[in-house]
């Protein structure tokens, strides 16, 4: 809107002007007289045309006079193109009335009167203008002005961009789920936005002008005060969680963030917050925390549980498997004394079914024997230590005294690993009493092989015989199972389920490979660190 507002006792001397110069252009050929006190026609017309403001000479009734350059240069005419035109031409038709008024006013000598109006260039930009005249006093000038118009479209251009971003904030403040607001560098309120205002307990109040902190409840405020002191010593965005400072029973907990606004100097301008309500999240956690609480003493109260029944199955084990052995060893003996003593008498046939006698009680024996290595597997306290794998294989080929038609392949040269001795030497036993019982080729062939795995090594034992069918493959780790195929066989099937025992309380894997008719290879991984730093 246009406007004349008196500003001060009288506009500027445009003799006082500053200049930029000589004129480089030349001059407007609208007529122009000196002002009292100069004679020289040539000066005065450089002084104003090389002047950096708009400059205009012009009657009381808006006729122009002069024009100086930087005025036809910001609306964009040329020399001459301004002959003849009254101001009038030149302001857009809805500030006539203003621009009226002004010439009226700084005529009758009211000096200092500004009025803002829009001039229309020659392209049809409007080009906003605060103007200020004073009238000549001396002579024929007494019907002259001297005016001097101000640009202001990069002010307009500002302050518009300035409105558009106080609109935008508005808008998204508005709608935004969570709490707005902006501080000064002290922490005092300068704008809030509705919800930050309910968060706070403050909808009564449009326009709250406290510190932010008033929100939050006293018997929080010391520390949430000096979290956000530090931040804005150390210069980093504050962030706190806290309880509301509500007159309610029922709490209310709110996460803020706070982040600074600097100055080109480095001051701090102002802070923009949020806040948010965690109320829910904070029940809900509540409500989780003490469901873990009550989940990890039932885990607890199970795991003592079954520690004490794993307690009470060894200690079981042990008595029935210790009961057993006894009259076993009263039965071997008693067999032993009947094939010494009474074989004559027996017969033949009797003499075969004392010799069956013996076979079952030597099974029966392993039997017992494979269950309490079975149930000792990670139930020791036996430490770890470094093992010559290429020794331990040399042994158990030497104990085992395979038969001449069966070939054992170890490489040279083999690894020392970290293991619990027996347990090595019990797995790698049974592998390979499995492949020399159950070879039924007249060339037997039982190969290892070893290599590195990333934090573990990776073994395999593998051999020519009969193979398993693949309907097999994983009934073979079972406890007490044996294959179907070759029940006349030795075993008792504990071996490979203990196999499969060891290497997975280590921590590895185990697979296995066959074809039937080709044979079988086992594959295992064996880790150079204990699964839970259980080193049984």
């Amino acid at each position: 809107m246009p406007s004349t507002t008196p500003t001060g006792p009288s506009s500027p001397d445009p003799a006082a002007l500053p200049g930029g110069g000589a004129a480089t252009g030349g001059p407007s050929s609208l007529s122009l007289r000196p002002p009292a006190g100069h004679t020289d026609d040539a000066e005065f017309r450089a002084l104003y045309e090389s002047a950096k403001e708009m400059i205009v000479i012009l009657e009381l009734d808006g006729r122009l006079t002069f024009v100086n350059r930087a005025f036809r240069s910001t609306l964009g005419f040329d020399d001459g193109d301004l002959d003849g035109l009254s101001l009038f031409d030149l302001v857009h038709p809805y500030d006539h009335a203003a621009c009226q008024a002004w010439l009226h006013q700084t005529g009758r000598g009211a000096a200092g009167y500004r009025v803002r109006i829009l001039l229309v260039a020659r392209d049809g930009r409007h080009v906003p203008v605060e103007s200020s005249a004073a009238p000549s006093l001396e002579g024929d000038d007494a019907r002259r002005l001297q005016a001097i118009f101000t640009d202001l479209s990069e002010q307009e251009r500002a302050a518009s961009a300035q409105r558009q971003s106080g609109d935008l904030l508005q808008l998204l403040s508005h709608n935004a789920p969570c709490g707005v607001f902006i501080t000064d560098a002290a922490g005092r309120l300068r704008y809030t936005n509705r919800r930050w205002r309910a968060l706070a307990d403050l909808v009564h109040v449009n326009d709250p002008r406290g510190v932010w902190w008033q929100m939050v409840h006293p018997s929080e405020r010391d520390r949430v005060l000096s979290q956000w002191q530090s931040a804005q010593h150390g210069g980093h965005e504050f962030s706190s969680e806290f309880k509301v400072n509500l007159p309610s029973a029922e709490p209310r907990y709110v996460r803020t963030r706070l982040a600074n606004s600097w100055s080109p100097d480095g001051r701090v301008e102002f802070c923009v917050g949020i806040t948010e309500d965690i109320t829910l999240q904070r029940q809900a956690d509540e409500v989780l925390r003490q469901a873990q609480e009550n989940l990890e003493d039932l885990v607890r109260n199970r795991t003592d549980e079954l520690q004490q029944a794993n307690r009470e199955l060894a200690d079981l084990v042990y008595a029935v498997t210790h009961d057993l052995k006894a009259p076993l060893r009263g039965i071997a003996r008693l067999a032993d004394w009947l094939a010494e003593d009474h074989a004559t008498r027996l017969g033949d046939d009797g003499r075969a079914l004392v010799g069956k006698l013996q076979g079952r009680v030597r099974k029966l024996h392993s039997l017992i024997d494979g269950i309490l290595a079975y149930s000792r597997v990670g139930k020791g306290s036996d430490p770890d230590s470094l093992v010559d794998v290429g020794q331990l294989l040399t042994e158990l080929v030497r104990l085992l005294d395979p038969p001449p038609t069966v070939t054992f392949r170890i490489p040279d040269t083999l690894p020392a690993i970290t293991a619990v001795p027996h347990q090595l030497h019990q797995l790698f036993l049974n592998l390979f009493d499995n492949a020399i019982k159950f070879m039924d080729k007249p060339d037997g062939r039982i190969q290892v092989t070893c290599r590195r795995s990333g934090s573990a090594w990776e073994f395999s034992v593998s051999d020519n015989g009969p193979g398993i069918p693949a309907r097999f493959h994983e009934k073979i780790f079972g406890l007490f199972q044996r294959l179907e195929l070759l029940p006349d066989r030795p075993g008792t099937g504990v071996g490979l389920a203990l196999v499969k025992r060891i290497v997975e309380r280590r921590g590895g894997e185990i697979q296995v490979a066959s074809e039937e008719g080709v044979g079988t290879t086992f594959r295992f991984t064996w880790p150079d660190q204990a699964r839970g730093n259980n080193a049984s």
